[in-house]
Formats: structure tokens, sequence, C-alpha cells
């Protein structure tokens, strides 16, 4: 499981979304850069552009 920082969240109450987000696309290591990409899309799409453009810029490091 990934920890996201409230400062990482344009908006707090997309947590529980946000975690949704990364724990059904990031779970396991295959196809991990396609699943990233549908991550991101996924959080840009609910507006948390922060947390999308760490993902993007690999500031994140996942517990794979």
């Amino acid at each position: 499981m990934i920890f996201v920082p409230d400062d990482w969240l344009v908006k707090k109450e997309n947590m529980d979304a946000v975690y949704e987000i990364l724990n059904t696309e990031l779970y396991s290591e295959l196809n991990l850069s396609e699943r990233i990409g549908v991550a991101i899309q996924r959080l840009k799409d609910i507006g948390e552009d922060i947390l999308a453009k760490k993902l993007e810029n690999r500031e994140i490091i996942l517990p794979l």
C-alpha cells in the first residue's frame, strides 16, 4: 500500500477514491508501466493532478 500525504491531494475528500485507484491499478509488477499510465489518467480524471504528476515523474516508489 502506498501512503499518500494530505498535501499531495487537491481535494481531501478524494482520499478514498485515490486509494481505490492506486490499489486496483498498482497491485503487481505485471504490465506495470501500462497500469501506471491508467492510474495517472484516472487520477487526472478526478482532479488529482499533483499525485498524477508525482507518479508520472517517478517521484513515488512503489512497494512491490
